[in-house]
């Protein structure tokens, strides 16, 4: 999978970029900031190989 891609071609639409975050929506709060820092770990990691 394409890290770059699936940060810019989702984002408007989705707030997750990364699959693991759009459950998210249907679990508890506490599961829901396990997600999002998850997928900013992701993110950030990918960036760092993209740069």
């Amino acid at each position: 999978m394409s890290g770059k891609e699936s940060l810019t071609g989702q984002a408007g639409n989705n707030p997750a970029p990364f699959p693991a975050c759009s459950r998210q929506k249907n679990q508890p709060a506490p599961r829901n900031i396990s997600d999002s820092q998850f997928c900013l770990q992701k993110a950030s990691l990918v960036l760092r190989c993209l740069n």
